[in-house]
């Protein structure tokens, strides 16, 4: 009797975390890589296992078993998804179908995790690293949102000199103009005089 092929292989998959809800990745063996970046898919169930959701998703005529990589339990798996897919957003691959598709790692996807959610530390070095990550952002977001205000206050002021510069050059013109209607004006003056003291 031929043997049954399995559905998804789930040997060596990191599972972590509590709840009812799953946050999954997987790939495929022809995709698979030791060392480097692979595509792998993230996604998420709110029922059952990640195990069940894959093999809805990709149906039984798949050609390859998928290979699920992380299984994450836990409360909210509709958030954690959204927060992983856009830390994960300059990895994604667009031109697969869905966009749940990245060029990433199990220890990168993991890392995130754990960043986003402390709960999925297990070792004192990886919560150092949260805490580092966290100090660098926090200093990141410092540094950018003071250089945002710095490059506005110098546009603003910018802005208002070149203001300023536009309304002294009209008054400049609007006097010049006044000068030269007097002018003008004494010009006339003048000839009418001038006229009138000829004629008599």
């Amino acid at each position: 009797m031929p043997k049954k092929k399995r559905k998804v292989i789930t040997e060596g998959a990191r599972r972590s975390g509590r709840g009812s809800e799953r946050v999954y990745a997987y790939t495929f063996s022809s995709y698979q890589r030791s060392h480097g970046r692979y595509p792998i898919k993230v996604g998420m169930t709110r029922a059952g296992s990640a195990e069940h959701r894959i093999t809805q998703q990709i149906g039984a005529s798949n050609a390859e078993t998928p290979i699920l990589l992380l299984e994450i339990s836990c409360d909210n798996a509709a958030l954690l998804e959204r927060s992983l897919h856009r830390r994960l957003k300059s990895r994604h691959i667009p031109d697969v179908p869905g966009k749940e598709w990245f060029r990433t790692t199990p220890e990168e996807i993991a890392s995130h995790m754990r960043s986003l959610d402390p709960r999925h530390v297990e070792t004192l070095s990886q919560g150092m690293m949260v805490l580092i990550g966290w100090l660098l952002r926090g200093a990141w977001m410092s540094i950018s949102k003071t250089w945002q205000l710095l490059c506005w206050t110098v546009e603003a002021s910018t802005r208002s000199g070149r203001s300023e510069r536009r309304r002294k050059r009209r008054r400049m013109l609007e006097r010049a103009e006044e000068t030269l209607a007097r002018f003008a004006i004494l010009v006339m003056v003048c000839a009418i005089v001038g006229t009138c003291a000829l004629a008599s």
